[in-house]
């Protein structure tokens, strides 16, 4: 019987050029494959380096001493905390400090309020105020209540030795503040800042220089007068200026909340009827005097802002309205009032009336006839 021969198992054999060509193939991609992973690491370590430079140089900066009110909000995360701290200068980097805090176990909870850092303090003394146990930068706290004039706050804020009452008067003035876009919108005249100082409570540094004040008080005017109010201004053929002005005279006319919207409808249907606004108020910061009633004398005074001789709105704002009193220069009540006469001056509340012999008879009866 005949053996079988063995059946040979496996690839057939390739020609030598085949496998060379082949082996150089794989080489040369190989090599390539490693030329761009070798380039690739070249430009992170250089990107890298040349970041952590910036970096360092920057974090080596000295810090300057200078407090800051810093304000949590509620709701904030860690990460808008953080991002809040880059922003006002206190970190030099928002992602560092969040990464050494998750480093070292520290609390990531911020509890809302006000808290006085300075911008020399360290990652561990903010923590440390954050959680009570650091101490805090020295601040002054001032109250700017609303219906005040650039004049009334610079008189404050000297009796309160924050600064001098003509340095601060000065630098409204004088001073560039052309970081807050909206001033570009107010008419170049004295006392450009009147209505445009925002009441309302501010933490100063130690010694801080009327700058600071008042752009503190322009920063926050900002936030206030949002595009829809501006948006509703328009809407209304009004300017942001004269909004304000209107606003002021609200202000200190009206004591009784649920009456400023009436006042506003006065001021817009005398300004459409061509009538004076005969507003007292106007009178008193012309003269830059203030008492509870006006003589025949006063009411004489030469001065644009006497809106008994001069029609139409005085040339600007006679304080630093708040913001209910811009809502309502915003929203005035719908009807036909024209006139009105304080009823009572202790509550400040009002007669109104559309009438001018009801109006009249109104003076007389509550004593309000020159």
């Amino acid at each position: 019987m005949k053996k079988k021969k063995k059946r040979e198992v496996g690839l057939k054999k390739r020609p030598l050029g085949w496998n060379v060509a082949t082996f150089i193939l794989g080489m040369a991609v190989s090599l390539c494959l490693f030329l761009a992973v070798i380039f690739l690491v070249y430009t992170f370590t250089v990107k890298s380096y040349n970041y952590g430079q910036t970096l360092a140089d920057s974090m080596m900066a000295p810090a300057e001493d200078k407090p800051v009110a810093f304000v949590v909000s509620e709701g904030d995360t860690a990460s808008d905390v953080a991002a809040n701290l880059e922003k006002e200068g206190v970190i030099k980097n928002a992602l560092l400090f969040r990464l050494e805090n998750l480093l070292k176990g520290v609390s990531r909870d911020y509890k809302p309020g006000t808290y006085q850092l300075n911008m020399d303090m360290d990652t561990s003394q903010i923590n440390a105020v954050f959680n009570g146990t650091g101490q805090a930068a020295p601040t002054i706290k001032i109250t700017i209540v609303e219906g005040s004039s650039v004049n009334d706050i610079a008189q404050y804020l000297e009796k309160n030795n924050v600064c001098k009452a003509t340095d601060f008067i000065d630098a409204c003035n004088n001073d560039d503040f052309s970081e807050y876009a909206f001033l570009s919108d107010v008419p170049k005249r004295d006392n450009r800042m009147e209505g445009y100082l925002f009441p309302d409570t501010y933490f100063l540094s130690a010694n801080p220089d009327p700058d600071e004040i008042i752009g503190k008080m322009l920063a926050r005017f900002d936030e206030i007068y949002t595009d829809a109010y501006a948006a509703q201004a328009k809407a209304m053929g009004l300017t942001m200026d004269q909004v304000i002005t209107v606003a002021s005279m609200i202000e200190k006319e009206i004591k009784i909340p649920v009456e400023r919207p009436l006042d506003a409808e006065v001021i817009y249907n005398r300004l459409d009827a061509d009538m004076p606004l005969q507003i007292d108020a106007t009178v008193l910061y012309a003269l830059g005097v203030k008492k509870d009633k006006l003589t025949y004398d006063d009411l004489q005074v030469v001065s644009p802002y006497n809106t008994y001789l001069n029609k139409g709105l005085p040339p600007g704002p006679i304080c630093n309205p708040g913001e209910a009193c811009i809502q309502a220069a915003l929203n005035p009540a719908q009807g036909g009032y024209l006139y009105y006469v304080v009823k009572d001056s202790v509550t400040g509340e009002h007669f109104w009336t559309d009438n001018y012999d009801d109006f009249q008879a109104a003076k007389a009866l509550y004593a309000q006839g020159q």
